[in-house]
């Protein structure tokens, strides 16, 4: 069992709290079953187990073969995948481990993992992608659901301004749901970099807008679009709803003046679905 001293939680620890320790490492930290089976696993670095997980959870270990590292100290100096493409785990005392957790009720195992790369040039070369920026949106529930939408929509990828959240902190990690291995995310960079990179390519730049003087229903969205998903409270900035082709707006009953981040994108990214065809 995992001293209390060990460095290697210290190191866990500061995963979860750093975003600079995230991206300087290129490591994240997820927590829960859920998300565990959701991770590939070659994207996985270290697992460890809370004592009781490691006794309550018997066919959860058999199941995604995870081996107990006291046991084989040769073999995990090799590596920390196991030839079966199982893995090693390494147990912490419960109390110690529940400090650790991001989450109120652990499940009682975590894992330390590799952030997935993907390729811009692979998707900016599709024939009429789909896409999403998001400007400054910086709540972490938010970000992680659009991500989760992107998925469920068909679109190709995600980009994030420098000021959005986090994607890799734990918050946002746990609303993907797994979406961020399998949906493409890339830093978006300034706003005239994008813009010129998206107009390069053909792509339709669409903005939700508030003052937008087009129907969210009205263009047509089969070409390559992507759209822009400004800050929860400021909306767009003036250079970003300039940068836009088209400023499209969603229409609203009653005194509301403004819709939630993630809502406003599922509408949009379904209506661009419903317009390509999409079938599941």
């Amino acid at each position: 069992m995992i001293g209390k001293e060990n460095p290697k939680l210290k190191r866990v620890r500061s995963l979860l709290r750093s975003t600079e320790e995230r991206r300087e490492s290129g490591q994240f930290v997820i927590e829960g079953k859920k998300l565990f089976t959701e991770t590939p696993r070659e994207l996985i670095s270290e697992v460890y187990l809370a004592a009781r997980f490691e006794k309550e959870e018997a066919a959860f270990l058999a199941e995604m073969r995870l081996y107990p590292a006291e046991k084989y100290p040769g073999e995990r100096e090799k590596s920390s995948v196991q030839k079966d493409g199982g893995l090693f785990y390494e147990v912490v005392e419960d109390g110690r481990f529940d400090t650790l957790c991001d989450t109120r009720t652990p499940q009682g195992i975590l894992a330390v993992v590799r952030m997935p790369a993907f390729s811009l040039d692979e998707i900016l070369s599709k024939e009429n992608p789909l896409l999403v920026l998001l400007e400054e949106v910086q709540d972490p529930g938010n970000v992680g659901t659009i991500l989760r939408t992107a998925e469920a929509a068909g679109a190709d990828a995600v980009f994030l301004t420098a000021g959005c959240a986090d994607l890799y902190a734990p918050k946002c990690v746990r609303g993907t749901m797994g979406s961020l291995y399998r949906m493409p995310h890339f830093a978006a960079g300034e706003t005239a970099v994008w813009q010129a990179a998206f107009s390069e390519k053909g792509i339709g730049i669409y903005a939700a807008h508030l003052a937008g003087s087009v129907r969210y229903d009205t263009p047509d969205y089969r070409k390559g679009t992507v759209f822009l998903i400004g800050n929860e409270g400021r909306g767009l900035s003036d250079a970003a709803a300039q940068a836009a082709d088209t400023r499209v707006r969603i229409p609203m009953a009653g005194s509301l003046n403004s819709l939630n981040a993630a809502m406003s994108c599922g509408i949009l990214l379904y209506e661009a679905a419903r317009q390509r065809g999409f079938k599941v």
